[in-house]
């Protein structure tokens, strides 16, 4: 990894980006159902977690348990990433169906907003009220990730 770029966990594509998609952008997959976005986002989640980047997963249409189950299932190093708190979740779905005790002990994130564009500080007040709301347990459908320590 350069300090430039983070790996999306397809060596094939990274090559293509010239080693990554570069730190600190906004990268939008899109396209028509079952084409492998969601994968494509763990990829690049387990990816950057390798690398020791932090990331936060944001839960929408599944139950957080079977994202970290298939997360520990793609990489078997997946726990020590969440000892080293090197992830965390937003979980929207399990509060979308009234799903009880979703909520952990300790808080969930910091935001750091400082040196962000107006996007950026946006999206990390959206990401606070949302943990400062309920703090959740588990992974996502989506997947933002912050630029290199």
């Amino acid at each position: 990894m350069t300090a430039e770029r983070l790996p999306t966990g397809v060596k094939r594509l990274d090559a293509l980006l010239g080693g990554g998609i570069p730190a600190g952008s906004a990268v939008l997959v899109y396209g028509p159902p079952f084409l492998g976005k969601e994968t494509f986002a763990r990829r690049f989640l387990l990816a950057s977690l390798a690398q020791g980047i932090p990331a936060i997963d944001i839960v929408t249409n599944v139950a957080t348990a079977d994202v970290r189950q298939n997360l520990g299932e793609a990489d078997p190093s997946y726990p020590k990433y969440e000892q080293a708190h090197l992830i965390r979740f937003v979980d929207t779905y399990s509060q979308s169906i009234g799903a009880a005790g979703v909520m952990l002990a300790t808080p969930m994130l910091t935001v750091v907003t400082s040196g962000c564009s107006d996007h950026c500080s946006t999206f990390s007040r959206m990401v606070s009220a949302t943990a400062n709301a309920s703090t959740a347990e588990s992974p996502g459908n989506s997947t933002a990730n912050s630029s290199p320590p």
